[in-house]
Order: C-alpha cells, then structure tokens, then sequence
C-alpha cells in the first residue's frame, strides 16, 4: 500500500501556476493556508496596476496590507510583477525593498522587552554598609570636636 494515497492535494499543486498564465491571474492564486480572498487588498492592487506610475496607490497599499498582515501576499504580487514584466521591474523591485524594511521593522516592534531584573541581595547589602559606614565617619568627625 502506497502513503501517496490520498483525497487531498498535495501542497505543491496549489502553488503550481501555468506558465502561459497572465500576471493578474498568477497573482490571484491563493497561496496554501489563505483561505478567504481579500477584496479590499485586490481593488487596491487593480488600482496600482492602473496607476504603477504614481506613489499613493503603492503607499495606500502598502499601508493596508501592513495593517490586515498581507505582507506576504503583497510581497508575491509585487514579485510576480517583477519576473514577468520588464519595464514595471525596476519599481517593483524598489517596492519590494519597502516591503522588507516594513517587515524588518514590525519584528522589531513585536521583539518582547527583555525582563526586568532584580538587583542581587548580596550588593544591596553591599551599598547599605558602605554608606551607613560613611554616615558614622562623617557623624564622629562632626560630633567628635
């Protein structure tokens, strides 16, 4: 009996994209996991297709998928754009490196504060006899006239 044997597919078929295929239609193939297209995320990316030559659409975008967590799948587009289309590659390459600085950055912001730490009892004690022997020096050469 055979392990391959399965109502399931494989992981690698859903990812698997013809290679005739246009970029939009390669771009709108949900990738394993992503059940539930966005809608809101593929209206912004219609709206950078039309404008690729102007800033907010890509910063309109950008800021959407930052806030819904759709990096990944943006970063995908961006990257099919770039393979595929020799005069939109430049930009798409520039939008890429945004993309990786924003990612760079949420990590940064999710690193946990490191914890804060107790002061051993041992210098504690340490501190409090070395000042309360300073407080007498003091005191005997005030006192001691």
């Amino acid at each position: 009996m055979s392990d391959d044997v399965s109502d399931e597919p494989k992981p690698e078929a859903k990812i698997a994209r013809p290679v005739g295929a246009s970029v939009n239609a390669r771009v709108a193939t949900a990738l394993p996991g992503d059940d539930k297209p966005d809608a809101l995320l593929d209206a912004l990316w219609s709206r950078v297709l039309e404008a690729w030559d102007e800033d907010k659409p890509h910063h309109a975008l950008l800021e959407y998928a930052i806030a819904q967590q759709k990096l990944p799948e943006l970063a995908g587009r961006y990257r099919a754009i770039k393979e595929s289309d020799a005069e939109r590659s430049a930009r798409a390459q520039k939008k890429l490196d945004g993309i990786v600085i924003a990612a760079t950055h949420l990590l940064m912001a999710m690193k946990t504060p490191a914890a804060p730490t107790k002061v051993p009892t041992s210098i504690t004690l340490t501190a409090f006899v070395i000042c309360l022997a300073l407080i007498v020096w003091v005191a005997r050469l005030v006192f001691h006239r």
